[in-house]
């Protein structure tokens, strides 16, 4: 996922809140605080870099694509 490629629907890890952020697989209260932290990120494969996010997970986040940088 490239920069500026979120569609409606999509959740932007650079911008959206910490709820917004939920509605991502795998992605609970303290990934999503650890998100807003990290940010900014230039792709989606970047989470896993995050703390609680495994390569798995973000495998199945790009899969499951709701999770956009914009």
């Amino acid at each position: 996922a490239s920069a500026g490629t979120c569609r409606d629907g999509q959740v932007d890890l650079n911008s959206a809140d910490r709820k917004a952020l939920r509605a991502i697989d795998h992605v609970g209260g303290d990934e999503a605080t650890r998100i807003v932290k990290q940010r900014p990120f230039k792709s989606v494969e970047q989470l896993v870099e995050v703390k609680g996010l495994s390569e798995k997970d973000v495998k199945e986040i790009v899969e499951q694509g709701v999770a956009c940088v914009g």
